[in-house]
């Protein structure tokens, strides 16, 4: 079965941590997650479920910094 958990995390774990840093501060508590045997040294773990209201979910997009935003800082 599908389970609705995502790994997510970048180029480095730094940046992983700024992105967890940045969501929180919009007010999406995703914090940086560093278990041994996990996807990447540093990562976020991010479950959506049907308890969430459509919009939470849209101030979870709206948090999430656009896809540039995030490359140029692993420039």
């Amino acid at each position: 079965p599908a389970i609705p958990v995502f790994a997510i995390w970048l180029d480095t774990p730094e940046q992983t941590r700024e992105l967890s840093d940045h969501l929180i501060d919009n007010g999406v508590f995703v914090p940086a997650s560093a278990y041994p045997g996990g996807p990447a040294s540093v990562y976020l773990r991010l479950s959506i479920s049907a308890k969430h209201t459509p919009e939470q979910i849209e101030s979870l997009a709206r948090a999430f910094p656009p896809a540039r935003a995030l490359h140029h800082r692993s420039a």
